[in-house]
Formats: structure tokens, sequence, C-alpha cells
């Protein structure tokens, strides 16, 4: 049963090791390409006060996802609610033509 939990904590510690190193090669994985380039930028720029600059650019880095995704959705929204749009728009003129074709038939 140790032998198993040693086992289960050196792949656990493998893999979190694999993480960081990603994340270091690809901090800002997800993030628009222009912003992703000048983040790259700043991140090679600063010196002093590493690990702050990180934390800061990764936050950043991680806001800027969270509004792309929102902007990708709404866009996604916009084109459904289009269509729907168009598909209530050529309703209305096929039953407004043909209540006045039955207007004029009935008289």
């Amino acid at each position: 049963m140790k032998d198993k939990l040693v086992v289960l904590r050196e792949l656990i510690e493998t893999l979190n090791e694999s993480l960081s190193a990603e994340e270091r090669r690809v901090p800002f994985y997800g993030t628009p390409e222009q912003e992703r380039d000048l983040l790259e930028d700043i991140l090679e720029l600063t010196t002093a006060d590493r690990d702050i600059v990180n934390s800061k650019l990764s936050r950043l880095a991680e806001l800027i996802r969270v509004r792309q995704d929102t902007v990708n959705t709404l866009g996604e929204e916009k084109g459904k609610a289009r269509k729907l749009a168009a598909w209530g728009l050529t309703g209305t003129i096929i039953f407004g033509v043909l209540s006045v074709i039955l207007k004029i038939w009935g008289s």
C-alpha cells in the first residue's frame, strides 16, 4: 500500500513539474495573438521583481481570455438571433401575402 502511495506521489509531482514547464513555455496560451505578443514582449523586458510581474501578467492573460471567450459567445448568439429574425421576417411576409390573397378571394 505504501509503495502505491509513493508511486502516486511521484506521479503527481512529475505531472505538476510538467504542467509548470508547459506554462513557462507557453505562458499566455488562449489569448488573442496580438495581446499574446505584447504580453510576451513585456515578460522579456522586465527583470526586477520577476515573480510579481509574472503573476500580474498571468492574471492579465486570464482576464483577456475570459473577455475573448465572452466576445466569441456573443458573436455566436448574434448569428443565431439573426437567423431566427430572418425566419420570423420571412414567415410574417408569407402570412401577410397569404392573408391579402385570401381577403381578395373572399370578397
